[in-house]
């Protein structure tokens, strides 16, 4: 199989991933363009910071197969996995300019044509940007910090404020746009990449760990490999090896979906299926074929119709379990020698074997997307919490890295469970939350006395209202949005975060 596929049918990782990234550059520099155009909702761009976190989650995945393969990206391996850690800074920092632009349009017409010169020119630079240097990440076309000054010069204190934060957040975005660029460059020529560019942030930083998940997924496990290996042995089943061997891919290859009780029932489904084409094989077919070659005419059919299916996601969960389990059932020997009941034995065993492991995870795995959706957001609360607490010692994509990848865990769960969507568009919404608490936290010891204790009483009361809003989660998996009148109003207004039961113009104090 290794063979065939690499030398008849190749198919390389690497270049799979080079189309998907060129795609993600298109996909951002119309979404920046889009967002100072006001072309978008803010809901809209929600979707594409869950997108891009998605996107950035796959990549640095996908990257560790490329030292398994000879491709155009072969040995950059760390250079890919920075790209992606490069990539997750661009999300809260979409979300953050354009809520300001919203902002800035909705206060006053006269920064309309201001906004609009910017989006020629950064549409224009970022189709023409080809960074090399350090220097060129840092260099911001005068053009364009020309038309915030204006900016400034025209709004009141409270749009100069906007103003100002709209472009810090775009100076943000292009810098990182711009290192994104530069690393891909180099990427594409081979090239190492220039030591300015710190890749053991790479290394020293983890992606989102639900060990509770993994604890249950192996805890159910274990449980379904002891029974089938407990009947197998106090029966003395001579094809009980096959149901313990079945049951125990069947209780791991699916532990990772919220509910694998649907997936084990297509994949029994499919396996009863296998054991009726095994039968038609061995007892109608096989005693009419006498050498390879007709092996090869009965065979072909089968193989080939049914593994053109498996690329088709909405197949692979039957198409997969019907080509493996009709391969073991067949057992193609020299000799064929249909016996019924070891055909009988057989089927019953990878059937059982599936079965098992299916009442395991429901009983110690299986949960809704609802709950996945709300334990993540839960961890989103509790790490905001971790970073309120404890002195800020790493870099600010530190704790972004993992806010931005459950994001990205989130996202999927919307297909199968639309009524989570809004509590993905607040946690990335909260992204731009998380990132002001850092920078308060780095200047609170800069600050003059009675202004370090107003800012510390704000991160209080902002520690306050994540532990509020953790105590007040229902169980059914919805946000607790019924927060008191008095939790919420005894806060000043700058801890407020934007939440359904605050009223607009509260949530544009926040």
């Amino acid at each position: 199989a290794t063979v065939i596929s690499r030398v008849f049918f190749p198919m390389s990782i690497g270049n799979i991933r080079i189309g998907r990234i060129d795609q993600w550059f298109n996909d951002v520099e119309q979404s920046i363009n889009h967002c100072l155009n006001g072309d978008r909702s803010a809901e809209t761009l929600l979707k594409d910071a869950q997108r891009f976190a998605s996107d950035s989650t796959e990549i640095y995945t996908l990257a560790v197969h490329l030292s398994f393969e000879k491709s155009a990206l072969s040995g950059q391996t760390r250079s890919i996995q920075e790209l992606q850690h490069q990539m997750i800074l661009i999300a809260p920092a979409l979300v953050t300019l354009s809520d300001r632009i919203y902002r800035l349009r909705q206060s006053s017409d006269q920064f309309d044509s201001l906004i609009s010169q910017v989006q020629q020119h950064t549409q224009q630079f970022m189709r023409e940007a080809a960074p090399t240097q350090q220097v060129d990440i840092n260099t911001i076309p005068s053009a364009i910090l020309q038309q915030f000054e204006q900016m400034l010069l025209l709004g009141n204190v409270s749009q100069k404020l906007l103003v100002m934060s709209a472009r810090e957040a775009f100076i943000f975005f292009l810098q990182h746009f711009l290192t994104l660029r530069l690393i891909w460059i180099y990427v594409r020529e081979g090239k190492k990449l220039p030591a300015f560019i710190n890749q053991k942030t790479v290394a020293s930083q983890t992606l989102h760990r639900d060990h509770g998940v993994a604890l249950r997924g192996g805890l159910s496990a274990f449980l379904a490999l002891g029974i089938v290996c407990f009947l197998w042995h106090m029966s003395g089943w001579q094809y009980g090896f096959m149901a313990a061997q079945i049951t125990a891919v069947a209780a791991c290859i699916l532990t990772f979906l919220d509910n694998p009780v649907p997936a084990l029932a297509s994949f029994r489904l499919a396996s009863i299926y296998a054991a009726l084409v095994v039968f038609i094989y061995q007892f109608a077919v096989f005693p009419l074929v006498h050498n390879f070659f007709e092996l090869m005419l009965v065979l072909a059919p089968f193989f080939i119709l049914f593994t053109s299916m498996l690329p088709y996601p909405a197949l692979m969960g039957f198409v997969l379990p019907l080509l493996l389990n009709t391969a073991m059932g067949l057992n193609i020997r020299n000799l064929n020698e249909p016996i019924f009941g070891a055909y009988v034995d057989n089927s019953l065993a990878i059937i059982i074997g599936i079965l098992i492991p299916s009442f395991t995870l429901a009983l110690l795995r299986s949960t809704t997307p609802e709950q996945s959706v709300q334990r993540l957001v839960r961890m989103q609360w509790r790490d905001v919490q971790q970073i309120i607490e404890k002195p800020v010692l790493h870099p600010w994509a530190y704790y972004m890295r993992r806010l931005l990848d459950r994001i990205g865990l989130m996202a999927p769960r919307v297909l199968r469970a639309p009524a989570v969507q809004h509590d993905i568009s607040q946690a990335v919404s909260e992204l731009a939350g998380a990132t002001n608490i850092i920078r308060l936290k780095r200047v609170i010891d800069q600050l003059d006395a009675p202004l370090q204790q107003h800012i510390q009483q704000l991160l209080t009361d902002l520690w306050q209202w994540y532990e509020a809003r953790l105590k007040q989660q229902k169980t059914t998996g919805q946000v607790g949005l019924d927060l008191s009148a008095q939790a919420l109003h005894s806060q000043p207004a700058s801890t407020q975060q934007p939440n359904s039961s605050i009223p607009a113009e509260r949530q544009s104090e926040a």
